[in-house]
């Protein structure tokens, strides 16, 4: 990345975290463009995922990563964070909640019944918004069961080793 910068869109929070734990300083590696915004390069390389259309040898072309290469990506950055899988300090039971969240959430008042049906279970509420991305990884990591609500925000099960997953759909999207 020295000799050829990336270029992303304005960067949040956890995208410099995860940059920084795979090496990449972001205020010296990345040249970030807001809409609208353009630069000339006089070279490029762009990198095409290896799923779905670009490896005919996979069938499913919903756009589903290679599990064998989410593995992988899973355990370099694990080892990176220097987190073992099956994290014993936190809760086993997770309840991901999306209150906080712009899109995608529960009413007020479902969210209330949701949540006091999940404490009965014995989970926990977390708002990961609210927790650096390191330590979003390590909340999830040691879970046993995970809920939330469909969406990014359960992106980081990635490292999870959670025998179950409760996830809560909109029947209005498709």
């Amino acid at each position: 990345f020295d000799q050829y910068p990336l270029i992303l869109p304005p960067l949040r929070g956890y995208q410099r975290e995860l940059l920084e734990v795979l090496g990449i300083l972001p205020d010296r590696q990345v040249v970030t463009l807001d809409k609208g915004e353009w630069c000339h390069v006089g070279e490029c390389i762009f990198p095409t995922p290896s799923f779905p259309f670009s490896a005919p040898d996979i069938e499913d072309p919903s756009g589903q990563p290679d599990r064998a290469l989410l593995l992988r990506i899973r355990e370099r950055l694990m080892d990176r964070l220097n987190l073992p899988p099956g994290n014993a300090s936190t809760p086993k039971r997770l309840y991901v909640s999306r209150a906080k969240a712009e899109r995608r959430k529960f009413t007020a008042e479902d969210e209330s019944v949701v949540m006091s049906v999940l404490e009965s279970f014995g989970f926990e509420r977390v708002f990961l918004e609210e927790l650096p991305w390191a330590m979003q990884v390590r909340a999830l990591s040691g879970a046993q069961i995970i809920a939330g609500m469909h969406g990014a925000g359960l992106a980081n099960i990635l490292f999870s080793d959670a025998k179950s997953l409760l996830e809560f759909h909109n029947p209005m999207e498709a």
